[in-house]
């Protein structure tokens, strides 16, 4: 259940209705009732095992290529661990950092004209969030907030930059990564698109 006005959910509160035992379930929204559904779902086809922290560096290694140590690119990343729930982007922000995930669940919403939002995907580990509008020099396009605990390691541009005169080839290597991830979401968002039409 979504979106219940306060009434309707303290007269069911009341009768036991959603009880820690019942398969009844209440949420703020519609966007947190689906992103329970989904996990429940993810859950019962034993597909919601998140890769650890420890899986972070090899999955890094394989993007970079066997060329490029991932350490390296590490070196001009900072770490940041998040304890709990929280924005790490806002939409309409400067784009000045790229961030990679390397533990948790980020949830990635728009504002909508009636001062809501609508959320529009989520994120798991070994992902890259923030990288378009650091490279069109733009704002951010979307808030991003942490679902719980999370790891990222941040490329803030200074960083990039340094990087890039003093490391191009790693540099090189960072950008092609990039690219494949962009490449990706956009075959990603054909796909939908075509389902969609049909």
């Amino acid at each position: 259940y979504a979106s219940l006005s306060a009434a309707n959910r303290a007269a069911l509160q009341r009768a036991g209705f959603f009880a820690a035992n019942t398969r009844q379930h209440s949420f703020a929204d519609l966007n947190a009732a689906l992103a329970w559904c989904e996990d429940q779902l993810l859950g019962n086809a034993g597909l919601d095992t998140d890769p650890g922290p420890a899986d972070f560096e090899p999955w890094l290694q394989r993007q970079l290529g066997s060329s490029i140590e991932s350490a390296d690119l590490l070196a001009y990343l900072e770490r940041k661990d998040i304890t709990d729930s929280q924005p790490l982007y806002r939409e309409g922000e400067p784009a000045d950092t790229i961030d990679l995930v390397a533990a948790g669940k980020l949830a990635v919403e728009i504002a909508q004209g009636d001062g809501g939002s609508l959320l529009m995907r989520r994120i798991k580990t070994q992902t890259v969030i923030g990288e378009m509008g650091f490279f069109r020099q733009s704002s951010r396009s979307a808030t991003v907030s942490s679902d719980g605990p999370a790891i990222l390691y941040t490329l803030t541009r200074i960083n990039f930059e340094k990087m890039r005169r003093e490391r191009p080839d790693l540099a090189n290597a960072f950008a092609d990564f990039i690219l494949r991830v962009l490449a990706d979401r956009i075959e990603f968002a054909n796909r939908q698109v075509a389902s969609l039409s049909r």
